[in-house]
């Protein structure tokens, strides 16, 4: 796993990456952090998103996915709801997991090799720890080179 200083999308539109991944809640709002700006760059991601129930707990360890510049964009299902509330974690671990774990899943099922690009998944405005997160990463997508974009 690499870390790198850069944007996540521009990756993607630079065909510095094949994949990019993100986590998103289950009321398809794509309205802050990272998702915003796929939301905004990426719009199919969030069309895809925007396919599935609003606020369907069900969503959870799942993901919609969408083609966009040549690459694909996941959006995970790693928490259920959003906000603010200090010191509140949004993330849910478990469901995290299910969620790369099924991202995996269908990168081997379409024969993808390259590369995948990730923020520091749920641990912006999802809260999570990101020793944990990033153990999980190393711990599921150990078949890929696995770039790490923070701003």
């Amino acid at each position: 796993m690499e870390n790198r200083q850069g944007c996540l999308v521009a990756a993607l539109l630079a065909g510095d990456v094949g994949v990019i991944a993100h986590q998103a809640n289950c009321f398809n709002t794509m309205a802050s952090g990272v998702a915003k700006v796929i939301r905004e760059c990426l719009p199919e991601a969030y069309a895809a998103d925007l396919r599935t129930t609003k606020g369907d707990k069900s969503k959870l360890g799942k993901y919609s996915m969408a083609a966009s510049h040549g690459g694909l964009v996941f959006n995970l299902y790693g928490q259920f709801d959003y906000g603010r509330r200090e010191g509140w974690v949004y993330t849910r671990i478990e469901e995290l997991a299910k969620s790369l774990r099924a991202m995996d899943a269908a990168l081997f099922q379409r024969g993808y090799s390259g590369k995948i690009g990730l923020p520091k998944l749920g641990c912006g405005l999802g809260g999570a720890d990101w020793d944990e997160v990033e153990q999980l990463i190393r711990d599921t997508l150990h078949d890929y080179e696995v770039i790490i974009y923070t701003l």
